[in-house]
C-alpha cells in the first residue's frame, strides 16, 4: 500500500490544502481544482455537482510523477539502466580500439550476439573509412 506523499510543489501543496469560507464542501468549489483520495492517489476534480475525480500519475504544475511505487521501480531501473550503459561505454571502448579481442570477455561475448556482431562490424567499416 502506498504511504501519502509529501507534497511535490507549492502549487499543488495550495490546491490539496486550499479551504473555502463559501464552498466547505471540497467538489462544489470551482477554485478547489485536485483531491488526494484515501489511497493516497490524486485526482483531478470533475465538478459536475457529484464527488469524483480522475485519478493523475503527474502533477499538472511541476510534472513530478505522484505515484510512489512507480516512482521506486523507475528508480531501480534507473539505476540498472545506468550500470549497463556504464557497461556498453566500456565495450564500445575496447570496440574502437584496434587491439586484438580476448576470447571469453564480456567484448567477445557481446561481439557473438547479433546485435553485437552488427555493431562490431560498423565500427570496423567506421575504421576502416577513417
Amino acid at each position: 500500500m502506498k504511504t501519502t506523499p509529501d507534497y511535490c510543489c507549492e502549487d499543488m501543496k495550495r490546491n490539496l490544502t486550499l479551504s473555502c469560507e463559501i464552498h466547505p464542501d471540497i467538489y462544489k468549489c470551482p477554485d478547489r481544482l485536485v483531491d488526494r483520495h484515501s489511497n493516497g492517489n490524486i485526482g483531478i476534480i470533475i465538478h459536475d455537482g457529484g464527488s469524483s475525480h480522475i485519478e493523475i500519475k503527474y502533477c499538472p504544475w511541476c510534472g513530478k510523477n505522484l505515484n510512489n511505487e512507480i516512482g521506486t521501480i523507475e528508480s531501480e531501473e534507473m539505476l540498472l539502466l545506468e550500470e549497463t550503459l556504464k557497461e556498453s561505454i566500456e565495450l564500445i571502448k575496447t570496440l574502437c580500439k584496434d587491439e586484438p579481442i580476448e576470447p571469453g570477455s564480456k567484448v567477445s561475448e557481446y561481439i557473438l550476439s547479433n546485435e553485437g556482431y552488427e555493431h562490431y562490424m560498423t565500427l570496423r567499416e567506421l575504421r576502416r573509412r577513417f
